[in-house]
C-alpha cells in the first residue's frame, strides 16, 4: 500500500480495513497533494474533491480525511503531461530554508506577485509524494502551481495560463539569483515579512523588509547592510 493508503487506512487483526485517525498535520498534507494533482481527476471528482479542500481550513471529519486519501489515489492513474521550466540553481533558497528549521518546523517564503497573487515556498517532507522539492502554491488556500527540484527545474501545474506563467517564472528566476533581496523586496512592496508574514511595524525592519527575529532564524543579513544596498541587488538582478 502507498503512502496515502497507508495513512488513509490501518489493518485490524482480522484483516479487515478501517479508516485510521489522522492529525491536522497529516491532513494538511493530503489537501496539499490532491491540490497537487486534482486536475487528473474525473470531472464527478475534481468537484468533491475542490468541496474538500475548500472545507479544509474549518476542519475535517475523519471520513472526509478518509477521502482525501482515496482522491490523492486516484490521481496516481493519469498520464497527464508535465511541463518543465528551468530556473538555475535553487541552492540559495533551499539553504534560507533549510537554516530556518532549526527553529521553525515548517518555514515559508512568501512573494508578492499581483494584487490577486501572494505565493509562498516551502520544502516537502521526505514522505509526501515529491519528497524534499521547493513546493509552490498560493499562499491563501490550496492553489497549487507545482515544485522545484535541487537543480531548479520547475515542474508546474497542469492548469496554468501561459501569461500566468510567464510572470511566475520570472519572479521565481529572480529568487534563485538573489533570495535576500527579492524577498526584501516584498517587504517594501506589501509591509509584511516574507518569512513569517506578520506586518512590519518597527522602522529598522520597515527599512530593510524584514525583522530581526527573521534575520536570524533565516540567516539574513542585519545590522551591516543597507536597505540601499539591498534593492540594488534587487534591480541588477
Amino acid at each position: 500500500m502507498n503512502y496515502v493508503g497507508q495513512m488513509a487506512y490501518c489493518s485490524t487483526e482480522k484483516g479487515s480495513e478501517k479508516m485510521k485517525e489522522l492529525s491536522k498535520l497529516e491532513i494538511d498534507e493530503l489537501a496539499s497533494q490532491l491540490a497537487i494533482d486534482d486536475k487528473r481527476l474525473s470531472d464527478r471528482d475534481q468537484l468533491f474533491a475542490n468541496s474538500l479542500l475548500n472545507q479544509v481550513k474549518r476542519g475535517l471529519s475523519q471520513k472526509q480525511a478518509y477521502w482525501l486519501g482515496v482522491l490523492v489515489s486516484r490521481t496516481n492513474t493519469s498520464k497527464n503531461t508535465k511541463n518543465i521550466v528551468e530556473l538555475g540553481s535553487f541552492t540559495k533558497v533551499r539553504g534560507l530554508l533549510g537554516h530556518a528549521k532549526k527553529w521553525i518546523k515548517f518555514p515559508k517564503i512568501r512573494l508578492y506577485l499581483d494584487e490577486n497573487t501572494t505565493i509562498q515556498l516551502f520544502i516537502s517532507r521526505e514522505n509526501t509524494k515529491y519528497p524534499n522539492m521547493v513546493y509552490v502554491t498560493k499562499a491563501k488556500g490550496y492553489k497549487w502551481y507545482g515544485y522545484i527540484d535541487k537543480e531548479g527545474k520547475w515542474t508546474t501545474s497542469y492548469n496554468m495560463k501561459d501569461e500566468f506563467t510567464a510572470r511566475l517564472t520570472k519572479l521565481l528566476v529572480r529568487l534563485a539569483e538573489n533570495p535576500i533581496a527579492v524577498t526584501a523586496e516584498h517587504g517594501k512592496l506589501t509591509g509584511t515579512c516574507s518569512y513569517c508574514g506578520h506586518t512590519l511595524t518597527d522602522n529598522r525592519s520597515t527599512d530593510v523588509g524584514y525583522g530581526p527575529v527573521c534575520a536570524k532564524h533565516f540567516g539574513l543579513p542585519w545590522g551591516e547592510i543597507s536597505t540601499t544596498d539591498l534593492f540594488m541587488k534587487v534591480m541588477i538582478s
